[in-house]
């Protein structure tokens, strides 16, 4: 299977489960209480050991300055919640939103739910691995900082125990764990079976599904029209202030090939879900979060292609 194929195939997957999650909800209003179960049980019982298999299979020469790239990540993230407070007072936006805005411009989908996933598609496990890579400093970024963030915005001191809860609730910690035992068993342990990199390409689909099935049926798309503003604004940071700054990043860390790559993937990518889910838990512009996140989410499928197109032909 050639890597267009694969590409598309794993877009339909994607889309078709996000769009069946939604079809779902309508017809049985209930599963809204059901789909934060259902992306627990992915992050614990299909992101956690997935883990643990794509650092395992990682080859040790792509092990060289990979640190660079949470750097960046951090970097990227830092400033584009800077900017996205300058957008959003540009737009004179209220304060809850104008919350919202920012934490939503600042982190994006990198992992196996979408730029892992067309990391893998693209350039191979090996390409996903430094994806995951990348996404180190997400844990500590969104709960140690943007949280706080976005609580000085809705008025509360800090939210109690975020830190500490990092530690103590294993969907939190348990896909770090999993990165952690893939590197002592790429590291100390035997060489993985020739099989597992099917394997692993087959259970990230699976993952994938069961992602956006889960975020399908939590998705509201009225409100999307009372936010068109704010939509086309974070899809103007998402895609195309965020690339610029992700490849001037790159150049600066003088990155291997693959990692520019994976970079650019990473760096297209819409806004996370998990804005959404900062911006509820801290009573913020709920609507405005979630429309920004469908938006930018439909918006980058036109651009998987050319995404492809770029990473294949130009980024050498």
């Amino acid at each position: 299977m050639d890597q267009t194929t694969r590409v598309i195939i794993s877009m339909a997957i994607l889309y078709g489960a996000l769009a069946a999650g939604y079809v779902a909800r309508r017809q049985r209003p209930g599963l809204t209480a059901v789909t934060p179960k259902i992306l627990r049980f992915a992050l614990l019982f299909l992101d956690t050991p997935l883990m643990a298999l794509i650092f395992w299979l990682m080859k040790r020469e792509q092990w060289t300055g990979a640190w660079k790239l949470p750097l960046i990540g951090f970097t990227l993230s830092t400033a584009l919640l800077l900017i996205g407070i300058a957008v959003a007072r540009m737009m004179r936006l209220k304060r809850a939103e104008e919350g919202a805005f920012a934490c939503g411009a600042s982190i994006s989908n990198i992992g196996f739910s979408f730029g892992g996933l067309l990391c893998l598609m693209i350039l191979g496990v090996n390409g996903a691995t430094l994806s995951q890579v990348y996404t180190l400093y997400l844990n500590p970024f969104a709960f140690m900082i943007l949280f706080q963030v976005a609580a000085w915005y809705s008025g509360q001191v800090r939210p109690s125990g975020l830190v500490l809860g990092f530690f103590k609730d294993p969907v939190r910690s348990a896909p770090v764990a999993g990165m952690a035992a893939g590197v002592l068993m790429n590291l100390y342990g035997p060489p993985p079976p020739a099989c597992l990199e099917a394997i692993v390409t087959v259970w990230v689909l699976v993952a994938t599904a069961a992602y956006s099935f889960g975020i399908g049926g939590s998705v509201f798309v009225r409100k999307m029209r009372e936010q068109v503003r704010p939509c086309l604004a974070l899809g103007a940071l998402k895609f195309i202030v965020t690339p610029l700054l992700a490849m001037a990043l790159a150049s600066l860390f003088e990155l291997t090939p693959l990692q520019r790559q994976v970079v650019f993937i990473v760096s297209m990518m819409p806004m996370a879900i998990f804005a959404v889910v900062i911006a509820g838990l801290t009573n913020l512009a709920r609507d405005l979060a979630n429309s920004c996140w469908l938006f930018t989410t439909l918006a980058t499928l036109p651009l998987v292609i050319p995404i492809y197109l770029v990473v294949t032909r130009f980024i050498h």
